[in-house]
């Protein structure tokens, strides 16, 4: 069985190194490297500037004692410096979902050890006691333009040294799932991801020039590592803030090429705003409809759908439609194969160090460069695959977001007058099945329901409460049977 596939360079490139090599090639270029918006303003951030905004973050946590550092806020030009700076100074940087409640927040900081929190002045003030506990400061902000040439910035940048060194280099970590207590930290060593090398272009995410706009939460590894696979693309990389932001940053950025999420897409398509630039728009996180393929095409928009984890750094997937079968392929340098339990491996170079303090997990999962998926897939002749949905009981929302089931079951079979409930998924997101407890009126467990649902961002809330009188379908073990519930559901919804 043919298994090449790329590997790392050696030596490979320090942060210092790669951001001099992006700026050298945007200035030749005389191109922005970034795009922002800030205050409904949109600036565009040169070579000299972002050098000067790096080189500003990396002294400032240089001076910090602190070695593990959490960033907890939306999306902006600083939340990406400040990231950058706490890497510069050698220091291990862990992306936090700003959505997530405070006791999920609280076990994912205490879990991943880290001893400091940075976030923006008013996440700080409303939770206080987090904010003592992880010694929380503010982002530091850093000025969008700067009268210093270029010469100047990298000459400045160049004499930096941070005061931590390590032979690995600074690690970043993000989450498989980050709304439970099951969630695992998968640490990314900096250099794995700024040295990938560029099977990316057979995404078809953009070329030299294009504006490209990634509209998504920056703490996600799909956004995060899309932003450094277009600065080797030398595209001018558009930022986007917050999802009720997006059309008027759109109009704004009037971007080439975007990268996005289902909902996003049947959002803009919806209110009839394609920008008069675009060309093509890739998807990834979950499946997207052929309805939305269709209309898109039908725009004269190119289309793809990825696949990937934050376990191989996103993307190592291209996906293919033909009728209503959606199959996907590797992408250079990837090699899939499918065990005899029917989960999806893939052998790829580029890949997590481990699931933080994890080891048994890690083994469970990654031999060497061969990662087992946990989705379950069917070989197609060609080579490519047909994925069957999760063999674990993890749901991945319609936003790509990650949700382990078995903790939501858990919380809402503790709510007084639920009997049984189990959480399955929908295009519109979760569902919750529900029996209630004999002697309850349905009535007052869904508002115990309700009460449970506000206490969650809108990302991670239940659409829909259903009431349910039959007895779940489960194995001779008593294990649910969840894909036959979700079956029935399907089914009485169908009449």
């Amino acid at each position: 069985m043919d298994r090449m596939f790329y590997k790392l360079p050696d030596p490979m490139l320090s942060m210092k190194e790669y951001f001099l090599s992006v700026a050298d090639a945007y200035t030749r270029l005389q191109i922005p490297v970034l795009r922002v918006m800030e205050n409904g303003v949109d600036y565009a951030v040169s070579s000299s500037a972002l050098l000067a905004s790096l080189l500003q973050a990396g002294e400032h946590y240089n001076r910090m004692p602190e070695k593990r550092v959490g960033i907890l806020a939306t999306n902006s030009y600083h939340w990406f410096i400040n990231a950058m700076g706490v890497m510069l100074a050698g220091k291990d940087l862990i992306l936090l979902d700003c959505n997530m409640p405070d006791k999920d927040l609280v076990h994912l900081l205490t879990y991943t050890q880290a001893d400091k929190l940075i976030s923006t002045e008013d996440v700080i003030e409303d939770m206080p006691e987090i904010a003592r506990r992880w010694n929380a400061s503010a982002l530091l902000e850093t000025a969008l333009e700067t009268e210093q040439d270029y010469a100047k910035s990298r000459t400045a940048f160049a004499a930096f040294e941070p005061a931590v060194q390590t032979e690995e280099g600074p690690s970043f970590m993000c989450f498989t799932s980050g709304t439970s207590s099951s969630a695992k930290g998968v640490e990314i060593p900096m250099h794995t991801l700024m040295n990938k090398p560029m099977y990316t272009r057979d995404i078809g995410l953009g070329q030299a020039c294009d504006r490209a706009f990634i509209p998504l939460p920056l703490y996600h590894i799909y956004a995060f590592s899309s932003v450094f696979y277009q600065l080797e693309l030398r595209t001018t990389v558009c930022i986007g803030s917050k999802t009720g932001n997006f059309l008027p940053e759109l109009a704004s950025f009037n971007p080439n090429v975007m990268y996005m999420v289902a909902p996003l897409l049947k959002h803009m398509l919806d209110k009839d705003k394609i920008p008069p630039a675009l060309r093509r728009i890739n998807t990834g996180g979950s499946p997207c409809s052929p309805d939305l393929v269709k209309r898109l095409r039908d725009a004269g928009v190119a289309y793809q759908n990825g696949y990937g984890l934050s376990e191989t750094l996103g993307w190592i997937c291209g996906s293919a439609l033909e009728g209503d079968t959606l199959s996907i392929y590797p992408l250079k340098g990837v090699h899939m194969v499918v065990s005899d339990e029917g989960e999806l491996g893939v052998y790829i170079s580029y890949h997590m160090k481990e699931y933080y303090l994890k080891e048994e997990d890690t083994k469970r999962v990654m031999q060497g460069d061969l990662l087992w998926t946990g989705d379950a897939a069917v070989m197609n002749p060609d080579g490519s695959v047909q994925l069957r949905g999760r063999l674990r009981d993890t749901l991945v929302l319609p936003n790509g977001e990650k949700v382990h089931i078995e903790d939501k079951d858990t919380e809402l079979i503790q709510l007084e007058g639920v009997k049984e409930a189990t959480v399955i998924g929908s295009e519109d997101g979760m569902i919750a099945i529900v029996v209630p407890e004999d002697g309850f009126e349905w009535a007052a467990v869904e508002k115990t329901l309700e009460k449970y649902n506000r206490g969650f961002s809108p990302v991670y809330k239940i659409r829909k409460f259903v009431e349910w009188h039959e007895p779940f379908p489960r194995t001779s073990t008593g294990k649910l049977r969840r894909y036959q519930l979700e079956k029935q559901y399907a089914e009485k919804q169908a009449h």
